[in-house]
């Protein structure tokens, strides 16, 4: 057995039970109880937290930011989200796995979290910043009885879903960029990504993949030069440590809360969906169509799409796509503000 996979072996063992000797740990993977030794050393070194007691074994220390199911699974307060987790030392994409898994038949409610990813993806077929221990990211593997087009309010009631639990867990007040972008005094915090698949007669959906990436960052962690004037980090807003377990308990818990009753909760998420949303009375222009022509940003409708006025005072709705805030520079002590 190779000393990654028995770390990760000897790992899981550790979250699942409270205690477990070191004998009992390598009568169950068939090694030496010095390699047992070996691989919790390797482990400790990579930031873990276990302490070993004469004659009763090895436990894992719960209260670290280091991602743990047994810290993950003691805030959570579901029936059905993240009660059958994966948590993943590395991943290409958490939306990508969690697909592959949808199409094999995985049950609803199975949550992917990974602690780094690869090939992190973003909107667009953009990339997602995904440094070991920086962040959240985590997929959630939905089969809703619903509609295709329901797919911009689930949209939606997540941004919202995740604005609670980061004010509940850290304190902080997100503000949302349509569609699916949390901010902090204009720096991304966290993206959301949404990807679905319909039943074969097309009119409703099959499953939908919900995939969450947070920067939460923490003692040490700093964004690269290129992210910095564009992102922010929870650690840098308010300076909570050792988060992550609990904000992934608490976006489970507040996502099942809406998806379990979403049409009794829709009338409520659309209207912090408009309280949050940053672009309200901005000019903007969209992704696609002529980049010179600015539209105004009024609000959302009922299925979460972006209301917007031309010019000449004529509406629209936009269910898809992108826009961008055009920059109004105020001079505020000296600072140029965007």
């Amino acid at each position: 057995m190779g000393r990654i996979v028995l770390k990760e072996k000897i790992l899981a063992l550790l979250e699942e039970n409270q205690m477990v000797s070191g004998g009992d740990i390598s009568k169950q993977l068939g090694v030496s109880r010095t390699a047992v030794w070996k691989a919790v050393n390797a482990l400790r070194q990579q930031g873990y937290e276990i302490s070993s007691t004469p004659g009763g074994g090895y436990s894992l220390n719960r209260d670290n930011d280091l991602l743990a199911r047994p810290a993950i699974w003691s805030g959570l307060k579901t029936r059905l989200l993240g009660r059958q987790l994966e948590l993943l030392p590395s991943v290409d994409s958490t939306n990508h796995y969690l697909k592959l898994a949808a199409q094999q038949g995985a049950p609803e409610g199975l949550t992917v979290v990974a602690r780094e990813q690869t090939q992190g993806k973003g909107r667009l077929g953009r990339s997602f910043h995904s440094p070991p221990q920086g962040g959240i990211y985590m997929s959630v593997l939905l089969r809703p009885k619903a509609p295709a087009a329901d797919c911009a309010l689930f949209t939606a009631a997540t941004a919202v879903c995740v604005c609670r639990a980061v004010q509940e867990v850290a304190g902080a007040e997100l503000s949302i960029k349509w569609v699916n972008d949390l901010l902090y005094q204009g720096k991304k915090v966290c993206g959301i990504l949404t990807e679905a698949a319909l039943e074969l007669e097309g009119s409703r959906l099959d499953y939908m993949i919900v995939g969450i990436g947070i920067n939460t960052g923490g003692p040490g962690l700093t964004l690269p030069p290129e992210l910095d004037q564009i992102a922010t980090t929870l650690y840098d807003i308010c300076g909570v440590p050792n988060l992550r377990n609990r904000l992934i308990a608490a976006i489970l818990n507040h996502l099942e809360d809406f998806y379990l009753s979403a049409e009794a909760r829709k009338e409520d998420v659309l209207a912090e969906y408009s309280r949050r949303l940053c672009l309200k009375g901005q000019q903007i222009r969209l992704s696609t169509g002529d980049p010179g022509r600015l539209f105004t940003a009024i609000d959302i409708d009922d299925q979460a799409g972006l209301i917007i006025e031309d010019s000449g005072g004529a509406r629209q709705t936009l269910t898809y796509g992108e826009v961008s805030v055009i920059p109004t520079r105020q001079q505020t002590g000296g600072k140029t503000t965007v």
